[in-house]
């Protein structure tokens, strides 16, 4: 194995521009097959599922969870402060010119840069 005699030099610098970034993803998903205006949603997280009466009450409930769950990622990987970045990616169903809620993927991307100390 040949090293160039300033290689540690450039690993630091390596170390200084870098950036640790992690994902999760916690999935929404109508509870039932009927279609109706407010669905009963459940919740998966990869570690538990939770229930909620409304959509709006299961995507909250997603959106801050995934981003915990990404910055909790990013922190064990080695950053202090990450910047969180949420994509939702919903299921609609069109029924005689209506939607309807079935379900959604919610992402959070957790970067930073990593801590030297």
């Amino acid at each position: 194995l040949l090293l160039p005699s300033d290689s540690d030099i450039g690993n630091a610098i390596g170390a200084i521009t870098g950036s640790v970034s992690e994902t999760a993803t916690v999935t929404v998903r109508a509870a039932g097959t009927d279609v109706v205006e407010e669905p009963e949603c459940n919740v998966f997280t990869g570690q538990t599922i939770k229930t909620f009466a409304r959509p709006q009450e299961a995507m909250e409930f997603s959106r801050s969870e995934c981003a915990r769950l990404a910055k909790a990622k990013a922190s064990e990987s080695g950053t202090a402060n990450p910047v969180v970045e949420i994509t939702v990616e919903e299921n609609t169903m069109i029924v005689s010119g209506r939607s309807f809620f079935r379900g959604a993927t919610v992402t959070a991307k957790a970067t930073g840069k990593p801590d030297l100390y």
